[in-house]
């Protein structure tokens, strides 16, 4: 059984049907930020509108604007919309990740982790692998572009050909 994190997305699946064979995206897993959530939570708002296929395809230009309003908004968001959040799976971190750099800026603080705890930061260079714990100031634009493109893929899946 699918378990919903929250009840928009239940209301919408259940008024919709059709837009089941989305539920595996980025918005619903539980660690995800904020910024990411709210743009497909309101794609799938609009998409629950849509009685048939062909109003749903119809929807494509629309969803596209939402899609572009994050983007261009991006520089605006609030740093707290931007936190990652992972669960941390092992200590055996490559020195190269953002999990292992997240690590250890917790560390420096004095806070020891563990496996299983969930690990907040905001990434400030991605190709270098700097994150930031407090203090926020600048974030790596491309880094959250990139999450927000692959968000919008997940949501432009439902404009597929169905085979």
């Amino acid at each position: 059984m699918v378990k919903y994190p929250t009840r928009a997305l239940s209301n919408i699946a259940m008024s919709s049907p059709h837009l089941l064979r989305c539920l595996s995206i980025h918005s619903i897993q539980l660690f995800v930020n904020s910024i990411l959530k709210r743009m497909q939570m309101e794609c799938f708002r609009k998409l629950s509108e849509a009685k048939n296929r062909n109003e749903i395809t119809a929807m494509h230009p629309e969803l596209f604007d939402i899609y572009r309003k994050f983007v261009e908004n991006l520089e605006n968001a609030r740093p707290e919309e931007l936190i990652v959040r992972r669960v941390l799976g092992t200590l055996e971190h490559s020195r190269r990740s953002l999990e292992a750099s997240a690590v250890r800026e917790y560390e420096k603080l004095g806070i020891k982790v563990m496996p299983g705890m969930t690990l907040e930061f905001l990434v400030v260079d991605s190709k270098r692998k700097i994150v930031k714990l407090r203090d926020f100031g600048n974030f790596d634009r491309s880094y959250y572009l990139r999450l927000l493109e692959k968000a919008w893929k997940e949501i432009e899946f439902v404009f597929r050909p169905i085979s």
